[in-house]
């Protein structure tokens, strides 16, 4: 069975999300803005997702209606056929489209992990597990990046159409189980790292559970990815080479759209902060150990707890598939 996407439906798809994550990262900013009067490393990053969200969108457009065309024609389906240049333009934007996906993921999980320093580094073993995940999520992003220009045999290949054409479709496969493994891990640790410290916070019951819906969301992004996965997988069974697209725009656009959420979680609680430490107890923490200024920074995270997402450095400054390459 050949399962043709609409090309209107998949661009319909594409930039509303895309829309949507322009809107809510930019009322992110202002939502900042408003209550701090700045911009801290979390928002940074997110705003640097969405950058690299558009140049996506923006490659992905770019080829998208000569490759889409191609495919219809070789499964002789209508479209047109398609000459060397258009082949090696397909492929180049390909190859950089691919690229800007997986910035766009790693600049979500950069931010997701610099938002959970600003709440959490008070803790000597959050800092420590903190630091792991970090570098196995530099790991894999390092793996999956140089991975890319390795999927034509050799990276001096990537602009080899013939070589990439011949490419068997169980090495692509094996680079997209390898990605979706890494990232798909790497995602349940960042998960994991805010949860491990809920146990021991001293505030409500509402807070913790709202911190926890915070981290769950990146259940979102791994759902997303493996959906991706097994569709681009069935691409090279029997169904159209874009059955995969839809999921392929989803991804990274959904990514930067949850990506901004925990900042307007301000906007649900009126409540002013409380007064007293949170992170009093918190293990690994010693009293006699403490400076002025870490007390100062302790006193100051019941605020952001209840806001989830603004900054408590009181002393210092947090996929289009092809069916040459697929994403």
């Amino acid at each position: 069975m050949v399962l043709v996407v609409p090309i209107e439906g998949l661009n319909a798809v594409g930039w509303t999300l895309a829309s949507t994550a322009i809107c809510l990262t930019f009322g992110r900013f202002y939502i900042r803005w408003r209550r701090i009067g700045r911009l801290e490393l979390d928002d940074i990053l997110n705003g640097l997702a969405l950058v690299a969200l558009l140049c996506f969108m923006a490659t992905y457009q770019a080829y998208l209606p000569i490759q889409y065309a191609y495919q219809l024609f070789v499964l002789g389906l209508g479209g047109h056929d398609a000459d060397d240049d258009q082949l090696l333009y397909i492929q180049n934007l390909n190859t950089a489209n691919i690229v800007f996906f997986w910035v766009t993921i790693y600049l979500v999980k950069a931010t997701f992990l610099a938002l959970y320093w600003t709440l959490f580094n008070v803790s000597k073993r959050f800092r420590i597990a903190w630091n792991c995940v970090a570098a196995y999520t530099l790991i894999s992003f390092l793996a999956t990046f140089f991975a890319i220009f390795w999927g034509c045999g050799t990276p001096s290949r990537i602009a080899n159409v013939e070589a990439c054409n011949s490419t068997s479709a169980e090495t692509i496969l094996a680079f997209e189980v390898m990605w979706c493994a890494l990232n798909t891990f790497g995602d349940v640790l960042i998960m994991l790292l805010p949860l491990l410290m809920l146990r021991n916070i001293q505030i409500s019951r509402g807070k913790k559970i709202g911190l926890a819906s915070i981290a769950g969301l990146v259940i979102i992004d791994i759902l997303f990815d493996i959906l991706r996965t097994v569709y681009t997988i069935g691409s090279y069974a029997a169904n159209f080479p874009n059955a995969n697209a839809v999921w392929a725009l989803c991804e990274p656009t959904i990514a930067v759209i949850v990506c901004a959420l925990p900042t307007y979680r301000t906007l649900l609680s009126r409540n002013k902060p409380e007064q007293s430490t949170s992170y009093e107890n918190l293990r690994g923490m010693s009293s006699s150990r403490k400076t002025e200024s870490q007390k100062s920074h302790t006193a100051s995270i019941p605020h952001e707890l209840d806001d989830m997402s603004a900054s408590v450095y009181s002393s210092r400054a947090i996929l289009k598939p092809s069916s040459l390459q697929a994403v």
